[in-house]
């Protein structure tokens, strides 16, 4: 069997290297039954539908047809007629408008939305779904699992080539169901969809902010399940200071329950005057929550559970909403502050709860030891709900090219979620807004396999895409992904959706090891242009990594007798091609530009010890410790790592702070040591200025709630030196996911302050 690649968006895109079909040469038969579509470049089977067939079941043919040619040759004709043609040929029969459809009597109700039906009668093969989309998915789920067919990416796909094309008669019989009727990874590297349909992916969430895609008009194959729009928050619903309370809305208030339901009814009707599903969103504002009385009061009532307002409520405009409009549906979340479910409640069945738990460690699978509270969470939460939407989180938003081995562990919560009824739909957020983004086809294509089918093997998904995206550097790229996993588990990180650049597994052992194998993928690939780039997409993050470092792992190498060379130079240039060939847009969810990660890979901050802080001067080394600046969230976007001479170890985060607001620099409490009452002093600074007065220079704090803050005047920072301010309050590490504190420093919009630096946060025993 030979191989090799087609392009075409819509039907088929550019492809690489095929992997091995399901399909049957003639020569290579078995036993069982096979059913000869096309022999020695001869076709032997016609394509028919009825008449009556709409836009999506006539896409179906005409792709059954044109892949079938781009395997063998030759396409199959298409015949559309009410009756079917005459004579001896062979058919397939494609979708349920047509009179031999008719005379199957399936059971469309089995099949939901998404499935189909096969059945071979005779030399005769039909395959139909309920609804024209899952005649569509049909036909792709042949062309791939049986014909061989793998659409890797929205520009590259393998197509098996042989002149006979023989199927199993066997695998032509049966139905196909997905076990979740929502499926979706939001990616901008899968922001394409004919990629997305033929990977089976019928999500279109919230397409104003994560998902903008070229359609194909009249092929509308998207779900409806779950709301398509924009999420709406209580603030877009509620926007009028009278119903805003501690950062959310007052949950347990009659007028502010009826007011939504009156709202929410109108936009939900406007969407059916439109064409649209009759549903709404009605999600919590994403920051935190400072209950009021009644709130707090219900809250203790139901297990201390912050969500327990936030269901009553939605229950009640649920109630309303569907006694006007009887078929509605209502969605919102379970995440961050609402994340743990209330005791002693249930949601009501026309609301879709989206269970989020975006503060988990994605090293480890959501259900099992390694996160027993989320899944303690999504279980209760399975209990509670009729309609579930698992949001997961795919990527490093703090870093997009940088090494995230989440690979196995995202796959491993999927024979769990598929035990719980209520899960009906799984959302994978992944870089949304920035393309090339590590290893991102890899993780929408596994993904879609395990959405359809949560019972395949995740590692054999996983080689198979290796294998076909990468060729020959499978081998060793599989190696480097093994050893990162290695990493995260040997020095214990919890791998958040908010990984800094110094986390413990991103360490000079795992970064120049995981070079040499890099080095080897790169050998392999060298003279093929397009296997190049896409290992370039993996290379980057690690040479960027390699760059940014190299001054500090050169002083680890020389202080562990370790010789190594960081090949600066070629270094440098491979990375500047790396960025151009893996299509790189953005380095983070909040920004960062192409040119600001080149100057941060030219930009070297020599480091030195820093010296022990003013506020800490004679305290035992137990008493106090610092945070330092590469440690820091940082918005790429209004902050950067810079060298500064004034800092204490000669790096600063330097913000802008002209016309900016923005808190830049943050940094979880639950990275505060586990023992202890801490006070906390942030060491910043501003430009010398001549500016005196009581304006003020920068705004920091500990937040929620708001009010612990500090606002230094320009006058008492005008002399451009470092001041170690103090946080009101003091702090204890954070023990609960679900409520986290957070440090910010931000400046305040002055015009006389050009640019803020912050060099470190010191914590001082209480």
């Amino acid at each position: 069997m030979s191989t090799s690649n087609v392009s075409r968006r819509t039907v088929l895109a550019v492809g690489g290297i095929a992997t091995a079909a399901t399909m049957v040469p003639r020569t290579a038969q078995a036993a069982a039954p096979t059913l000869e579509l096309v022999h020695k470049g001869a076709p032997k089977y016609k394509i028919y539908h009825g008449p009556d067939e709409g836009p999506v079941t006539r896409q179906a043919a005409r792709e059954l047809s044109e892949t079938i040619g781009a395997i063998t040759g030759v396409n199959l004709p298409i015949v559309v007629g009410a009756q079917p043609p005459g004579g001896s040929g062979r058919l397939i029969v494609l979708g349920r408008e047509n009179p031999l459809t008719a005379r199957l009597r399936l059971d469309y109700r089995a099949l939901g939305d998404d499935g189909f039906a096969l059945r071979t009668v005779g030399q005769t093969i039909y395959l139909t779904g309920p609804i024209p989309r899952g005649t569509l998915y049909g036909v792709y789920w042949v062309l791939d699992r049986l014909c061989g067919v793998r659409w890797w990416s929205p520009d590259f796909t393998s197509i098996p080539k042989s002149p006979t094309l023989a199927l199993a008669a066997g695998a032509l019989n049966g139905d196909q169901v997905p076990r979740f009727p929502f499926r979706e990874v939001a990616s901008a590297d899968g922001k394409d969809a004919a990629y997305r349909q033929h990977n089976l992916l019928n999500g279109l969430r919230g397409q104003d902010e994560f998902e903008t895609l070229p359609r194909t008009p009249g092929i509308d194959t998207w779900s409806r399940y779950w709301p398509e729009d924009k999420d709406d928050y209580f603030k877009t619903i509620l926007p009028e200071s009278q119903w805003a309370d501690g950062g959310q809305i007052k949950m347990m208030d009659a007028t502010t329950r009826a007011t939504a339901a009156e709202r929410l009814i109108v936009k939900i009707q406007q969407r059916i005057d439109a064409g649209e599903a009759p549903t709404a969103s009605f999600a919590q504002n994403d920051q935190p929550w400072s209950p009021d009385p009644a709130s707090k009061a219900f809250i203790d009532l139901h297990g201390g559970a912050y969500s327990a307002p936030l269901v009553d409520m939605l229950n009640d405009i649920a109630a309303r909403v569907t006694k006007q409009i009887p078929n509605a549906m209502l969605e919102t979340e379970a995440y961050t502050w609402s994340f743990t479910p209330p005791t002693g409640m249930k949601v009501h069945d026309a609301v879709v709860m989206t269970v989020a738990p975006i503060l988990a460690d994605f090293g480890k699978s959501l259900m099992g030891p390694g996160n027993a509270d989320v899944d303690a969470g999504i279980r209760d939460w399975g209990r509670l709900a009729k309609n579930i939407v698992i949001w997961d989180y795919l990527t490093d938003f703090h870093a997009y090219p940088q090494p995230f081995p989440n690979w196995w562990a995202m796959c491993e919560s999927f024979p769990e979620f598929a035990r719980i009824p209520s899960i009906q739909g799984y959302f994978g957020e992944g870089a949304w807004n920035g393309r090339g983004a590590e290893f991102a086809h890899l993780r929408l294509w596994v993904l879609s396999r395990l959405m359809w089918n949560p019972a395949e093997d995740p590692d054999a998904l996983i080689r198979e895409f290796l294998h076909g995206y990468y060729g020959p550097a499978a081998a060793p790229l599989y190696d480097y992904m093994k050893l990162m996993v290695g990493a995260v588990a040997s020095t214990n990180t919890r791998l958040t959706c908010f990984v800094p650049e110094n986390a413990p597994y991103l360490n000079f052992d795992s970064l120049t090891a995981a070079d040499v194998l890099l080095d080897k993928a790169q050998a392999l690939v060298q003279d093929d242009r397009v296997l190049s780039a896409h290992l370039a997409g993996v290379r980057l993050g690690v040479d960027f990594q390699l760059l940014v470092r190299r001054d500090e792992f050169g002083r680890y190498a020389k202080a562990h007798g370790i010789s190594w060379d960081p090949d600066t130079k070629r270094r440098l240039a491979r990375f500047r091609t790396e960025i151009i060939q893996s299509g790189l847009t953005q380095y983070t969810e909040t920004g960062g530009t192409l040119q600001q990660m080149i100057d941060r890979a030219t930009t070297v901050v020599e480091r030195v010890p820093a010296p022990v802080p003013q506020v800490a001067q004679g305290l035992p080394a137990g008493d106090w410790f610092e945070i330092q600046d590469y440690d820091f969230t940082i918005s790429t976007k209004t902050a950067a790592i810079v060298p500064d001479d004034l800092a204490s170890d000669h790096g600063t985060a330097r913000m802008i702070a002209t016309g900016n607001t923005d808190w830049a620099v943050m940094f979880p409490l639950d990275k505060l040591p586990a023992e202890g009452t801490w006070k906390l002093y942030v060491a910043a600074r501003i430009p010398a200025t001549s500016a005196a007065g009581v304006n003020q220079a920068l705004a920091a704090g500990v937040w929620p709630p708001f009010g612990n803050v500090v606002f230094p005047t320009v006058e008492s920072m005008r002399d451009g030196q470092y001041h170690e301010l103090a946080i009101p309050g003091t702090y204890t590490r954070d023990t609960d996911p679900n409520a986290l504190h957070w440090f910010w420093i931000a400046p305040v919009d002055n015009a006389d302050v050009q640019y803020l630096y912050v060099d470190r946060l010191i914590a001082v025993r209480a």
